[in-house]
């Protein structure tokens, strides 16, 4: 029966919803469009419609309010009718809005219905699409400019989960609010996504001002805080744009432009910034075509992992190695994994890439001497998966690699995520016998705090450091105090991207055991290494200069 009416439901173009006493159970597409609410997260009918939480199912036509807000509402018709669902005695609750040609939205403008925003009254996208046509047309006529703007509110779904629609739509009707009174009467604004505006407004007429004054105007009104109920918001926002007609003459492209150098901004940072260049559309079509192709490069077998030497500062020997994920495309050659592994994270392709590297790295270490530890550079993204712990125990039953071999390399990129249970999770991995490394060690702001939080195996100090040690006495410095803290705390310290040999020299002197870099080998594949790691030289070294550092996810 559950089935067959949701069926009806979806089939009907009138906003129905099944409802239970004040929850609603079930709704259609219909509904979801009108109240502006997601799947799973629709509020009590109390909340929503009030009057028909009062009402009575009695298949009468009542009138009432639609809150799409603590701030918006909607004049609407409504039925409630008893009916069984799922074996439970409800309503059926059908809703029409009383007006279906116009709704008046907060900038006090007058919209045909298909072209608003239900949660706002502002434009929609496809509205918004439509009608920056005209704007655009006189500017053209003028030989004026106009500037068009894509902002998003950052970790909006977050404020989302938290504290529900109805206080969010509430923050949206204030930011749009906060829009309409800053900017321009001849301004275009509308709410052209989730937690997305897109706006319009005439560029500056003064030559001395620049384009972007907009965006500074924009980024100061939204600066101070929203108050929502009880709560209170300080918002971030991320702000593209582009120049019209001088970028475009359609506003659709438009728009583009101006979320592709949005998304660019958020990465910038917080309250930026960024104007559209061409080569941003440039790089966006690279990475969909890039994304396209990593998708089957698993498949494909296109994946490889060259090799390159640790050497040992004190016995000259090569005592390890580092194994580079490389992606050989076949048309494009081989593709370097700074280009790939951001568009895999950002895909979720990474979780299986690295699991690949991951049993690859295992399998071939079996190559090497017994004494050789193999270590994994893993993403972020890997190591907060439910499913990681699993995987490594799953591989090195797989390979019958010895756990106490196998090293994680981590950068402190994932004490970024829930603290708490990034911990468990080290502390499980580690009772597999598996060993913890500090990677790119320096770079971060809390590199020292987080030594303290975990008991870390090794640490590998950032290339940064060794390139700026021979022109600067401080670093030099920076690099003997980590060489000291290792000694102290008894993890290995390994130094990366030596490249000189008066970086060699100094790292000699300065007591490194084991240094990494073009100077000492560049990465190739394992059976081009030279003469294999001298199992001797292995046997007689402290055990703590022992190190096969395989596996580096990111690659350099």
């Amino acid at each position: 029966m559950k089935d067959n009416i949701g069926a009806l439901l979806e089939i009907t173009l009138e906003a129905i919803a099944i409802v239970q006493k004040d929850k609603i159970l079930e709704a259609n597409g219909s509904f979801f469009q009108i109240t502006g609410q997601l799947p799973g997260q629709i509020p009590d009918l109390s909340t929503l419609l009030p009057e028909a939480s009062a009402a009575q199912p009695d298949g009468n036509i009542h009138t009432g309010r639609l809150n799409l807000s603590r701030q918006q509402h909607i004049p609407v018709h409504f039925r409630l009718t008893p009916i069984t669902w799922n074996g439970l005695c409800c309503s059926a609750l059908a809703i029409k809005r009383t007006d279906n040609s116009s709704i008046s939205s907060i900038d006090n403008k007058e919209y045909p219905l298909h072209f608003t925003d239900p949660v706002t009254g502002l434009l929609n996208r496809l509205g918004f699409k439509k009608m920056a046509l005209d704007p655009l047309q006189s500017a053209e006529q003028n030989n004026s400019r106009i500037i068009l703007l894509a902002l998003n509110i950052a970790r909006f779904q977050t404020l989302r989960d938290r504290y529900g629609h109805i206080t969010t739509n509430d923050l949206l009707c204030q930011i749009g609010e906060r829009l309409v009174s800053t900017l321009p009467d001849r301004s275009l604004i509308a709410r052209s996504g989730n937690n997305e505006f897109a706006i319009v407004c005439p560029a500056p007429d003064d030559p001395e001002i620049p384009v972007s004054e907009p965006s500074s105007i924009i980024q100061t009104a939204l600066s101070d805080s929203f108050s929502c109920a009880e709560h209170h918001f300080r918002i971030e926002t991320h702000i593209g744009y582009c120049v019209l007609p001088l970028d475009t003459a359609d506003p659709a492209i438009g728009l583009r432009y101006a979320e592709r150098a949005m998304v660019l901004a958020g990465k910038t940072g917080s309250g930026s910034a960024r104007r559209f260049e061409y080569i941003m559309e440039t790089e966006a079509i690279e990475r969909s075509c890039l994304e396209i192709d990593l998708q089957s490069a698993l498949e494909k077998n296109q994946f490889s992992l060259d090799f390159q030497p640790l050497f040992c500062t004190q016995t000259g020997a090569t005592n390890g190695v580092e194994a580079l994920i490389r992606w050989r495309h076949p048309t494009r050659g081989v593709i370097k994994p700074i280009k790939f592994i951001p568009i895999a994270e950002e895909s979720g392709l990474i979780l299986p890439i690295g699991e690949w590297v991951l049993r690859e790295a295992c399998r071939q270490a079996n190559t090497l001497p017994d004494h050789v530890r193999v270590a994994i550079n893993v993403s972020a993204l890997q190591f907060v998966d439910s499913g990681f712990k699993d995987c490594i125990s799953r591989i090195l039953e797989e390979t019958q690699l010895n756990p106490e071999r196998l090293e994680l390399e981590l950068t402190e990129t994932i004490f970024l995520h829930d603290e708490a249970h990034i911990l468990r999770t080290l502390a499980s991995i580690r009772d597999l016998g598996v060993k913890i490394v500090m990677d790119d060690f320096g770079v971060g702001y809390c590199s020292l705090s987080y030594l303290r939080t975990f008991p870390f195996d090794c640490v590998k100090i950032d290339r940064s450091f060794i390139h700026a040690m021979t022109d600067k006495p401080h670093v030099k410095s920076i690099i003997d105090s980590i060489l000291t803290l290792g000694r102290t705390l008894s993890m290995r310290v390994v130094a990366e991207g030596v490249e000189t040999q008066e970086q060699f020299d100094l790292l000699r002197e300065a007591g490194c055991p084991i240094v990494q870099g073009f100077l000492t080998g560049k990465p190739v594949p394992l059976t081009l290494l030279p003469t294999a790691i001298d199992a001797s030289v292995m046997e007689s070294a402290p055990a703590g200069n022992i190190l096969c550092s395989v596996g580096n996810v990111r690659g350099v």
